[in-house]
């Protein structure tokens, strides 16, 4: 029986099991180890060991509402077919899951983009209609491609495929030339360089990393390598690279020489190997300046050596601090001279360089350059302009973009180079969105690159443009842009049941000319349910509408928005503002907004299950949500099991007092009008240390505030 006399009330209030932040499900991906959420409508990035070989990801789909979903079909895939998945149909209860792969098998190294879409129904209460859903990801694919290439003097690279030979130049016998390499990853992914091995006594490498490391995509890791013969003749070894794309060898091939000097030029702070009849070619140089370059030369040889000549041809070329001759050289003793280059015209010149029997051919280039600026409008005509004068752009509204082309032409004899352009503008009005640096241009060829106007407020804006090192002014005018067209929202409106997840969109009446930016935010004339948020997650999304469109645009490329009602009575309010480029705020004074109600009525019980139990007493522990943040009491109704007999077969519990205790109390806030209480209960009657608890098969739960009453759930013991 129950004894009504020991009947105790223990109340204890939580937020309901659903986390916030998720519309339907609770997504989790997992791939390579690592575990991350997703929420619906978001990305699904994967990354392939190499083009050709599969990446694959693991997803398991958590039902956080109360009702079945049923995924009749397989999902759709749309894109480049490299994506699939093994989701078949299936039925998802309340709090179940449901796990599948998607597996990403690359054709080729360029980033893929595809859509996986799978359509569900959910199970509907009686007498309403089943409603229809889809959970959608954008699947992003991505693999490296790693490169091993030479970089060669001027920049240039060769690749050198895998089983190929780096060639080192002929190289003097106890000297060394180096080459550099480079790994590059030219995929859209990334991967890992785990280890760099040479072999060969006569090749060593430098500049290698600490490894492994990861190379990202458009990324490139560069070091040395070197040929150091100790004897005369052709010298090989290997490279072998461990890559995450898999493994890389190729052969290093050298030829060591001898002679009665080994050479060394220095150029710009950098050394580098020397071979006689080598071409030397000096640096670039100015009409009227003059460059220099260190050659030192060694004996090699096992004997003296005597050096009678030293000299130069060619009016541009000169040797100058060398030593007096004749000099004789002892077994590896070594000395310099330095070479000289002035010319006295513009244009190519050649020379050469004789140390004994050793001849050097010798080139170098005098710089004259003469740049001549220019720009030009949209169809109009080009306008000389010199270092000091005013760039004009004509006037435009701000947010919108006025762009002039300007035009560097080289009107001298030689080249020269156009090192850096900028604009000396911080606030993004002037822009210099397309120029690629450095740029040479040789005798009579010119380069263009676009200068951009977009203004952010009314008025007059200034600026400076630089080229090198000249300036020149920049200039433009701003009207005030056109009125923002009216708006409206599509999708769902009015009154809206607590713990629902309607979508809406945003739109204009008529097409606006310039691109906006903007947020919808959600306010609420009571408390905010900390559950009211978007599905992106906040009170807050960003949107975008482009020029000339209509619908706002929301991140994922959605042109809808799911929201959660949460559980609290009361008015939402959605309100949007707009800006353009620049941040210029368009929004309307009185701004239209979107109006959502949440209606006050009795309490969802959303699960009730048995707490702690005992051979005299058991405990029942209520989970649900009341709009109106207040719970008046709890009815129970009993059934008795199969042979037995209770005295008393209903019990009503005051849950007034404790109901405002909590939702008046901070820690109510997080849950808005979610509950969980326990009710525990007391058996006397029976076999002493008979489980009493089994005399009940069945507990009816209803509970009620002050709109009226719960549906009952029931709970078998």
């Amino acid at each position: 029986m129950i004894r009504s006399a020991r009947f105790l009330l223990a109340c204890s209030f939580a937020t309901a099991t659903a986390a916030p932040g998720f519309a339907q499900f609770l997504i989790g991906v997992q791939q390579n180890g690592q575990a991350v959420g997703v929420a619906n409508g978001g990305t699904i990035a994967m990354n392939a060991p190499a083009v050709g070989q599969a990446a694959s990801a693991t997803v398991t789909m958590t039902n956080l509402g109360t009702d079945t979903v049923s995924f009749a079909a397989a999902p759709q895939i749309l894109g480049s077919g490299n994506f699939t998945s093994d989701a078949a149909p299936a039925t998802v209860t309340s709090l179940a899951s449901t796990t599948f792969h998607i597996v990403f098998n690359p054709k080729s190294s360029a980033q893929d983009v595809s859509q996986f879409t799978w359509t569900f129904t959910q199970a509907a209460a009686t007498g309403s209609t089943a409603t229809l859903g889809v959970v959608n990801f954008t699947l992003v694919g991505t693999a490296p491609n790693l490169i091993v290439n030479t970089v060669q003097t001027g920049g240039n690279s060769i690749p050198v495929p895998n089983g190929g030979t780096v060639q080192f130049p002929n190289t003097a016998v106890n000297s060394t030339s180096s080459m550099t390499l480079a790994i590059s990853n030219t995929g859209s992914g990334s991967s890992t360089i785990n280890s760099i091995t040479p072999s060969g006594s006569a090749f060593a490498l430098q500049g290698v990393p600490l490894l492994p490391v990861t190379l990202n995509a458009g990324s490139q890791l560069q070091f040395a390598a070197q040929f150091s013969p100790t004897s005369v003749g052709t010298q090989t070894g290997s490279l072998q690279i461990s890559l995450g794309t898999g493994p890389y060898t190729a052969s290093l091939a050298g030829t060591g020489t001898g002679g009665i000097f080994a050479y060394q030029i220095t150029q710009d702070g950098k050394a580098s190997p020397l071979s006689a009849s080598q071409t030397i070619t000096m640096d670039s140089t100015n009409v009227g300046s003059t460059s220099s370059a260190v050659i030192q030369f060694q004996n090699v040889g096992s004997t003296a050596i005597t050096l009678n000549t030293i000299g130069t041809s060619g009016t541009a070329f000169s040797v100058s601090d060398g030593p007096f001759l004749p000099i004789t050289l002892q077994p590896q003793q070594v000395n310099t001279i330095t070479l000289k280059f002035a010319p006295t015209a513009p244009g190519p010149t050649t020379g050469r360089l004789l140390i004994g029997t050793d001849a050097f051919p010798l080139a170098g280039t005098g710089l004259g350059p003469l740049l001549q600026y220019s720009y030009q409008a949209s169809g109009g005509t080009s306008v000389p302009v010199t270092a000091g004068n005013l760039i004009s752009f004509s006037p435009i509204p701000v947010g919108q973009t006025e762009s002039l082309t300007f035009t560097i032409m080289n009107a001298g004899t030689t080249d020269t180079a156009i090192q850096s352009v900028g604009v000396a503008d911080t606030t993004g009005v002037f822009k210099i969105p397309n120029a690629a640096l450095p740029v040479d241009l040789a005798a009579g060829a010119s380069t263009t690159f676009t200068l951009s106007f977009t203004p952010i407020t009314p008025g007059l804006a200034t600026s400076t443009l630089v080229v090198n090192n000249q300036t020149f002014a920049l200039g433009g005018f701003a009207n005030a842009p056109p009125a923002l067209p009216a708006y409206h929202f599509t999708g769902a409106s009015g009154t809206q049941q607590p713990f629902s997840q309607p979508s809406i969109g945003l739109s204009l009446n008529t097409p606006y000319a310039i691109g906006l930016t903007g947020t919808l935010s959600i306010s609420a004339s009571v408390a905010l349910d900390p559950a009211v948020q978007f599905s992106t997650g906040g009170t807050k999304v960003t949107f975008t509408i482009p020029a000339d469109s209509l619908e706002a645009v929301f991140p994922g490329g959605g042109t809808t928005i799911q929201l959660q009602t949460g559980t609290v009575a009361g008015a939402l309010v959605i309100q949007p503002d707009f800006t353009l480029a620049g941040g210029f705020d368009v929004t309307p004074v009185n701004p239209a907004t979107l109006q959502f109600t949440v209606p006050t009525q009795a309490p969802t019980v959303l699960t009730a299950t048995i707490g702690t139990s005992s051979n005299t007493g058991f405990s029942v522990v209520i989970s649900g949500f009341t709009t109106t943040r207040y719970l008046d009491h709890v009815n129970f109704q009993f059934t008795a099991a199969s042979g037995f007999k209770l005295s008393s077969t209903s019990a009503s519990v005051d849950l007034s007092g404790a109901s405002r205790l909590w939702f008046l109390g901070t820690t109510s806030q997080a849950g808005g009008g979610q509950f969980q209480v326990e009710i525990p209960f007391t058996l006397a009657g029976g076999s002493t240390g008979a489980n009493l608890l089994k005399s009940i098969s069945a507990i009816s739960v209803v509970v009620a505030n002050d709109i009226g009453n719960s549906a009952a759930v029931v709970v078998n013991p």
